[in-house]
């Protein structure tokens, strides 16, 4: 796919499912769920239930890459902003922004 310049992405996104979870180190509180898509810059989540995660909060998000990984520590998870969020068929769908970039995971 090409990206035209009113794409607002900045990296390919490639589709991938993975368990994931996002951690929101204000309130502590755990959010389990699902990766949909991966870029570099980005990743498209859908969580297991409703959460209440606003764009803008900042959270830590572990990404079991192999399914085996089991406990994540928080200081091994990057950091992201929330950029979009939306509910449908009963669960929430994020757009999450890394702060920094994941290449090496994106090469995963």
């Amino acid at each position: 796919r090409t990206m035209t310049n009113t794409e607002r992405r900045r990296d390919h996104r490639v589709p991938l499912e993975r368990r994931v979870k996002l951690m929101c180190p204000i309130t502590g509180r755990c959010y389990g769920g699902q990766t949909r898509d991966f870029a570099a810059g980005g990743v498209c989540v859908e969580l297991d239930g409703r959460g209440q995660l606003a764009p803008g909060t900042r959270v830590r998000i572990g990404i079991d890459w192999t399914g085996r990984q089991g406990l994540l520590r928080a200081e091994s998870m990057p950091q992201a902003s929330i950029v979009r969020s939306a509910a449908f068929d009963g669960r929430s769908h994020l757009g999450l922004a890394f702060e920094q970039r994941q290449e090496l995971a994106a090469s995963a």
